[in-house]
């Protein structure tokens, strides 16, 4: 974003909130020095209240778009995607942030302060704390959920599109939004699955809303209190609040419980993902400590400086893994291939790092391991894969081509370096 975009969204959203405060003060000024009737005061300062709402609803409109280059940026949460807890809280401070404005404003003018008074009903505090509640309980039920599955990696804040913080579903960017979202699922599990309880928990919220709106609005308008201060919010009826306090709370456990689908196929995927990551890292670690320690142009340093680029390849290979766990990008054949290429480097590196220096050059070097893998893989055997490792599946496929010859490895050379080197001019 430029600098002229920013300070022209700074600009506005400055005008936006001046105006949300000014409007209703000023009409209601105006309003009351030009001595009007109370009929005419109760309609301005309905008018106040609505252009207080439409105003405040902008100045929201402006920040979103200024933060997240979204006209509902104020919506989205930490995972880049609608939520429906924000949507709800904003409704309720859309409408009780300017009735509450407005009616003191009616107040002020009224001589008498005791009659001025104003407080809050029960029924408004219980509707105010169950958005609250939603907003602030949300994030940390889903942490600890996550947690059930699985432990955040460093991997998954560069994982991209798609990628999940557990098994819940994230957004690269705020552009990739969808409203639909409101209503489906937010885990990998149930990404495409219609959410019963969050299409009730709109619905509810919507209706509450609207239904508080005009009787907040009536009661602006009341020829009964036109000439009088406004004493507190209308009471809404508690069966009305019963079912919008039993939806919130089906909301809420809906997220505390992951779907069964998620924990398992997650929990398996990123015990692999994660162990097999380990396993590499520390191979390299291993692998580089070895070669520090190696006598400087000796066979063994050179055995071990062949196989460490592998390593290190994989490493980068294995540690792109978690973050994909619950993901449709997780291969678990990859997963498969990399830990048969993790078990034939750890097996070549032991051999190398537990033999003397002469016998350190029977290690199979790799650029004559890939040759053969191209080899095989031209002869169709597709599952074999062009790594430089001897790996289990490299074998396999050595093993069947040898059969088929009437063969096996102990007719060529029982010395790894040896075996591929004739296997490299047999397969010519």
């Amino acid at each position: 974003m430029s600098d002229t975009t920013q300070i022209r969204n700074r600009v506005h959203g400055l005008a936006a909130a001046l105006v949300t405060i000014a409007f209703p003060f000023l009409l209601t000024v105006i309003a009351f020095y030009c001595e009007l009737t109370w009929s005419h005061w109760a309609t301005v300062r309905f008018v106040a209240w609505l252009g207080c709402i439409l105003f405040f609803l902008w100045f929201l409109l402006v920040i979103g778009n200024s933060v997240k280059q979204r006209l509902l940026g104020v919506l989205l949460n930490e995972r880049n995607r609608y939520s429906l807890s924000r949507l709800q809280m904003l409704l309720w401070s859309l409408l009780i942030l300017p009735s509450l404005y407005v009616i003191l404003l009616n107040n002020v003018y009224f001589k008498s302060p005791g009659e001025a008074a104003f407080t809050f009903n029960w029924q408004l505090l219980v509707l105010m704390g169950m958005s609250v509640t939603s907003v602030v309980s949300t994030p940390l039920i889903l942490s600890r959920k996550s947690d059930t599955i699985s432990a955040p990696t460093a991997g998954e804040a560069a994982a991209g599109a798609g990628a999940s913080a557990g098994a819940l579903d994230a957004n690269l960017n705020p552009q990739e939004a969808n409203l639909t979202e409101l209503i489906m699922g937010e885990e990998v599990s149930n990404l495409k699955t219609i959410d019963i309880g969050r299409i009730q928990m709109l619905m509810m919220s919507m209706i509450v809303v609207v239904i508080y709106g005009c009787m907040i609005g009536g009661r602006l308008l009341s020829d009964k209190l036109a000439d009088l201060p406004i004493p507190d919010f209308p009471d809404l009826d508690t069966t009305l609040l019963g079912l919008a306090a039993v939806s919130n709370a089906g909301y809420l456990v809906g997220k505390v419980t992951p779907s069964a689908n998620s924990r398992s196929l997650t929990a398996d995927q990123l015990a692999r993902a994660l162990q097999l990551s380990q396993k590499v890292t520390d191979l390299v670690r291993r692998a580089e400590q070895a070669e520090k320690d190696a006598v400087p142009g000796s066979a063994r340093e050179k055995a071990i400086s062949n196989l460490l680029p592998l390593a290190r390849g994989l490493a980068v290979e294995a540690g792109s893994l978690p973050s994909l766990a619950g993901t449709e990008k997780f291969d678990a054949d990859a997963v498969s291939r990399m830990e048969g290429k993790y078990e034939a480097l750890a097996g070549q590196f032991g051999v190398v790092t537990g033999m003397a220096g002469a016998e350190a050059a029977d290690a199979p070097n790799s650029d004559i391991v890939r040759t053969v893998q191209q080899k095989l893989i031209a002869l169709g055997n597709t599952a074999v894969s062009i790594s430089g490792v001897a790996d289990a599946t490299t074998m396999k496929a050595i093993d069947g081509l040898l059969m088929e010859r009437a063969m096996t490895r102990a007719d060529l050379s029982p010395q790894p370096y040896r075996l591929f080197e004739e296997l490299q001019v047999m397969l010519t």
